[in-house]
């Protein structure tokens, strides 16, 4: 994976990760995917294309000259055969040692020529012109004059001689040294009529094995003599690989060490884990104690909006419909829902009236949700339609004020300050996922991402409650909220009285079920007895009313105000293996590639 692919992704995910933590969750899950698909090279085959490719190397030779030092000297001769006009051909060199080693083989390129196989210059080789430059991080060879074409049906050879270094290897537990070496690349995108192929080694080989990436085409390495071996093949496909792996007895040759580096073992993990025992300890050091379970059957106070933040430390989920429920409990509003709803259907509107009650003082947002509404004054109204783009657009507009109103009446009232230590945790967590990103794009090591994944799942359990600290009056007005909560949650907090009273506490505390996400529980808990919905002699029959026409009228006022800000929302959108111990084709030092232009 490219580094500044890694960069981008990490950026988005520290921004989206620091926000929001069940999106947090995704990156971790996705990060982890890309570094097992990354770590155990997935994406590598089928990256290159021959789609285009034309041309056909009807015999492909090539020498290879190992040295004592590990120097190789390879010389590559190339019969093209061009079947569409080109001008040339280019050639990449890989100077990656073998897989899952941090060997490295820099290559020299000494020659190249070009030897007309027919008309003029026909057996005479001369330099070829050939430009030379990196891409994604590998040499490339241009071959050829950009002013020069060639005609279809042209026949050229191209010899290409090059150097590369520290080509002889050596694991630590092993005695021989090895040359584990592609001696046709992986990268060759033009089809291959003939190949043969000769290394000669600096000393008698124990032994010489060869494999190709097709299942098809078989492979030996014949011995020519004590120190050279011979492979000759035919019709050997596109980006197909064929791989020598020779020992040699090590004495006397100079070898690069084939150590796995450090992010290949047990270190990385051992760290993340440490690192994983870290994050959860900082969580947990600055994290608010649990509230208490104590059951509270008391309203707080008439500024639902921030008590009910203290809570999660965060503005309640349905916060225009939690004020506006509040207010018609304080008698600031009057709420009529659609008269459909009696029969079963759902509510098309709801209508708000301005009462002449005053409005209490310290309840946060109010001024802000009846300017709004434009119910600033007794006697003013105001109908939220479900189909209203209108209404939606200023519901929608004012969601951003109560949350603000929220937060800021909490802090103003001294329940929190913003902590800083928590906050680094949380950026921390965030962080994590990239740095594994980054990780897997410099290694290519699922473990080296390892040391900051483990973190990052511990660290999903930092939430933004980590930001705020609440504090000591705030863990009091908490713990009394919790407490209603669980009062409100609780069928036996209510099963004590008539139900007379039950459906008074149910229009009572109806807001603060909502603002706490426990309506459908307070309901339950408030229900009539069997039979009173439909025996209007009942004495509890206008209890029942006053308990369905709360429920009736919270559920149309989050039916209703959703659907208009829905509306208005479709009408924005519709406007705009290791280095050595296996042995695999592909899996060897140096190759590469190449194909025409």
């Amino acid at each position: 994976m490219d580094l500044w692919i890694a960069l981008l992704a990490g950026a988005a995910a520290v921004v989206f990760g620091y926000f929001l933590r069940p999106l947090r969750v995704l990156i971790v899950i996705a990060t982890a995917v890309v570094a097992i698909v990354v770590g155990n090279g997935w994406l590598n085959g089928g990256s290159a294309s021959t789609s285009g490719e034309t041309s056909v190397v009807e015999n492909y030779q090539a020498n290879y000259k190992v040295d004592a030092n590990g120097d190789l000297l390879q010389q590559e001769t190339l019969d093209v055969r061009f079947y569409e006009q080109r001008r040339g051909i280019f050639r990449f060199f890989d100077e990656s040692g073998p897989e899952d080693s941090r060997a490295e083989h820099p290559v020299e390129v000494i020659s190249i020529q070009r030897c007309p196989s027919q008309g003029a210059g026909f057996g005479q080789c001369t330099d070829e012109p050939y430009q030379l430059y990196t891409e994604n991080g590998l040499p490339v060879a241009k071959i050829g004059d950009a002013n020069v074409p060639y005609p279809a049906g042209t026949l050229n050879r191209y010899i290409i001689t090059s150097k590369q270094t520290g080509t002889l290897t050596q694991l630590p537990d092993e005695d021989e040294a090895q040359w584990y070496w592609n001696v046709v690349g992986a990268g060759w995108t033009m089809f291959m009529d003939k190949v043969t192929v000769q290394a000669e080694f600096p000393k008698a080989p124990s032994s010489v094995g060869c494999i190709t990436g097709d299942a098809n085409v078989p492979c030996t390495a014949e011995k020519s003599n004590d120190t050279t071996y011979t492979t000759e093949l035919r019709s050997l496909q596109p980006l197909t690989p064929v791989t020598y792996k020779a020992m040699l007895p090590a004495q006397g040759l100079q070898t690069q060490s084939l150590a796995p580096p450090w992010y290949q073992g047990w270190i990385p993990i051992g760290v993340g884990v440490v690192l994983a025992v870290v994050m959860i300890l900082l969580i947990r050091r600055f994290r608010d104690p649990d509230p208490s379970e104590t059951p509270v059957f008391a309203s707080p106070g008439d500024d639902i909006l921030a008590y009910a933040w203290t809570w999660r430390e965060e503005p309640p989920k349905d916060i225009f419909q939690v004020l506006m429920l509040q207010l018609r409990q304080l008698g600031v509003l009057k709420v009529t829902v659609d008269p459909a709803v009696a029969k079963g259907n759902k509510p098309k509107f709801v209508e708000l009236d301005r009462t002449a009650g005053d409005l209490p003082q310290g309840v946060g947002g109010a001024d802000e949700f009846l300017s709004a509404m434009t119910l600033n004054s007794p006697g003013a109204q105001k109908k939220i339609s479900k189909s209203s783009t209108a209404t939606g657009q200023q519901i929608k507009s004012l969601k951003p004020l109560l949350t603000k109103a929220s937060t800021e009446n909490a802090r103003n009232r001294g329940w929190f300050d913003r902590s800083v230590p928590g906050t680094l945790v949380v950026l921390a967590a965030a962080l994590l996922p990239a740095f594994a990103l980054v990780a897997v794009s410099l290694t290519d090591s699922v473990t080296a991402a390892a040391l900051f994944l483990i973190p990052a799942v511990a660290g999903l359990w930092a939430n933004h409650t980590l930001k705020t600290r609440l504090t000591d009056v705030g863990l009091q007005v908490r713990d009394q909220v919790s407490g209603l909560r669980v009062a409100l949650s609780t069928p036996a907090s209510v099963e004590r009285y008539e139900y007379s009273l039950k459906a008074q506490y149910f229009e009572q505390f109806l807001p603060w079920a909502v603002a706490l996400n426990c309506a459908d529980a307070w309901a339950e808990a408030c229900k009539p007895p069997p039979g009173v919905e439909n025996d209007p002699g009942s004495p509890y029959y206008s209890y029942y009313l006053l308990y369905a026409g709360s429920r009736g009228m919270s559920e149309a006022v989050s039916s209703v105000s959703e659907g208009a800000v829905s509306a208005y929302s479709a009408s924005q959108s519709s406007s705009g293996g290791g280095g050595g111990g296996g042995f695999s084709a592909g899996g060897g030092g140096g190759g590469g590639g190449g194909g025409s232009w």
